[in-house]
């Protein structure tokens, strides 16, 4: 596998989409859970509040 590999050491995020293939990973697809996930992730890194 070529993605970062989780760990405590690397601040990364994984998103694994239930039902949907590399072509179909997108935003839009996401759960609920799973963009607030992101949206939060983003905030932290960005020091931002997105809306």
């Amino acid at each position: 596998m070529n993605a970062v590999q989780p760990s405590d050491k690397v601040d990364s995020q994984w998103f694994f989409l239930k039902g949907r293939d590399h072509g179909e990973a997108r935003i839009k697809n996401m759960s609920a859970e799973e963009k607030q996930r992101l949206i939060t992730t983003l905030e932290k890194w960005l020091s931002i509040k997105i809306d």
